[in-house]
Order: C-alpha cells, then sequence, then structure tokens
C-alpha cells in the first residue's frame, strides 16, 4: 500500500505489517489464518490450518473458556467495553492523535492504517 503522505521509513515498516480485520477472520478463519501463517514465513498445510480453525481454540473465549466463542459474543464484548471503557478508549485515541501531531511516523502509521 503506497501512501505519499506517510513518513520516510513507513513504507519500509508496512511491508512488514499484515493488517488483519478480525472480524473477516472470524467470517472466514481458514484463508485469513493461511494468509498469517505465509506472512511469517510458516508453510501450513491447508488441512491442518482447516484443523485449527474447526477446533476447540476457535470456539472457547480465551479469557474465559468456559464460554462459547462466536460473532454474538464478540459483539456482546465489544459493546460492553465500549460502555465501560468509552472515555479510557477516548483518551488513548485523544493521546495517539496528538502524538501523530508530533511524530511523522506516528502520523504515518496511522494513515497507512485508515485511522
Amino acid at each position: 500500500m503506497r501512501n505519499d503522505h506517510a513518513a520516510p521509513g513507513v513504507e519500509a515498516c508496512a511491508a512488514q505489517v499484515l493488517w488483519v480485520n478480525f472480524d473477516e477472520f472470524l467470517k472466514t478463519p481458514a484463508p485469513v489464518l493461511a494468509q498469517i501463517f505465509a506472512a511469517l514465513g510458516a508453510r501450513v498445510p491447508a488441512r491442518d490450518v482447516e484443523a485449527l480453525v474447526t477446533g476447540p481454540l476457535m470456539l472457547r473465549y480465551s479469557k474465559a473458556p468456559e464460554h462459547a466463542y462466536d460473532a454474538a459474543l464478540r459483539r456482546d464484548v465489544l459493546a460492553s467495553a465500549e460502555w465501560e471503557h468509552s472515555a479510557e478508549i477516548k483518551r488513548g485515541m485523544a493521546w495517539l492523535e496528538s502524538l501523530a501531531e508530533r511524530h511523522a511516523l506516528v502520523r504515518g502509521v496511522l494513515r497507512l492504517r485508515g485511522s
């Protein structure tokens, strides 16, 4: 991805970053996981990737394994976090934006990410 407004060095870093949309990962985990493995230089057979995404690791909530994990639980967890931590999230985003005003590298990364 090319960004003419990015700071020097950001483009080089961008080639080493794989942005993963977690919602897409949950919708189609096998191809996304295969892409992650490839980005890390790992050659994982498709049958092994499929076994990972259909096995118990993908069916449980890692922070509370007694709960099943699916898109509905993710929506609930995100809504709860937004409600409970909205002020802290806003403070964090404001801090990040102020940092981007002072540091070209941060600004470039945010622009690459589309934030």
